[in-house]
């Protein structure tokens, strides 16, 4: 795994046009449009990458970070789990569950999929985007998004 690391840094420090070791959001979405032409790569999707790294307020990061942050393992799943078994019961939420509305997020999410272009779907969580939260297909679902 530290070969690889390794491997992505040099790539990507032979991008970094600033000079100064850190990369935008302009010469990541470059690299990887010419990595991955799928255009699955947009502009809000490298913008939410880069805030997850811990980009700066002019939307940089420093490349080591970047590549610590696309490697980190260290996400505790127990603990999301948890969170989640904690907010399920809501006596405050319609029914007194949340799981309902959480079920049909998880439908309506899936069926946002377009085979012909490979958007949409659960992957990317294109549900919290306004295109997709917006539609009337998708109402009342604010609150679980």
């Amino acid at each position: 795994r530290d070969a690889t690391m390794e491997c992505v840094l040099s790539t990507l420090q032979k991008h970094d046009i600033s000079g100064n070791g850190t990369i935008g959001v302009d010469e990541l979405l470059k690299i990887l449009s010419a990595l991955d032409q799928s255009g699955y790569w947009t502009q809000e999707k490298v913008e939410t990458i880069m805030k997850l790294s811990g980009a700066d307020a002019s939307g940089r990061v420093e490349l080591t970070s970047f590549i610590r942050a696309l490697y980190d393992d260290s996400n505790d799943y127990a603990a999301v789990r948890q969170d989640l078994k904690a907010i399920m019961d809501s006596p405050t939420w319609d029914d007194g569950s949340y799981a309902p509305l959480l079920i049909r997020l998880a439908w309506h999410s899936s069926g946002t999929y377009c085979q012909a272009d490979g958007t949409g779907g659960s992957n990317g969580a294109t549900m919290r985007f306004d295109l997709e939260a917006n539609d009337p297909e998708n109402g009342g679902l604010a609150q679980a998004r």
